[in-house]
């Protein structure tokens, strides 16, 4: 079996903050919620946020004792991580918190059946 191009890359952790936060550029996530919603551990998200923002592809908020995370704009490559995402990775595995089911939706044409 190959091995994923972004699980040879990144630590998974990694990639699913990677997802959230480069896929939300504009959104300031707190890191409590940050960790629930990504269904990990503070302690292993504080490791790879604290490597992100050293390297400067996300960056931190300061608001008395809570942190907050979002995408650097201004990092050169962050285009180019946006493209790796949606090329590489289920998208949809970053985007939608650990252990959700998600139904898939059906699209119905209703005017079809229409009641007078």
């Amino acid at each position: 079996m190959r091995k994923k191009i972004l699980d040879a890359l990144f630590p998974k952790t990694r990639q699913r903050i990677l997802g959230v936060l480069l896929l939300h550029p504009d959104k300031w996530w707190y890191m409590s919620d940050l960790a629930q919603f990504l269904g990990v551990g503070a302690s292993s998200l504080q490791r790879e946020l604290a490597s992100l923002v050293s390297a400067d592809i996300i960056e931190l908020r300061r608001e008395g004792n809570r942190v907050y995370y979002k995408a650097q704009k201004k990092c050169p490559v962050i285009g180019e991580l946006q493209g790796l995402l949606i090329k590489t990775s289920g998208i949809r595995d970053a985007l939608i918190p650990k252990g959700q089911v998600v139904l898939e939706s059906v699209r119905v044409n209703c005017s079809a059946h229409r009641v007078n």
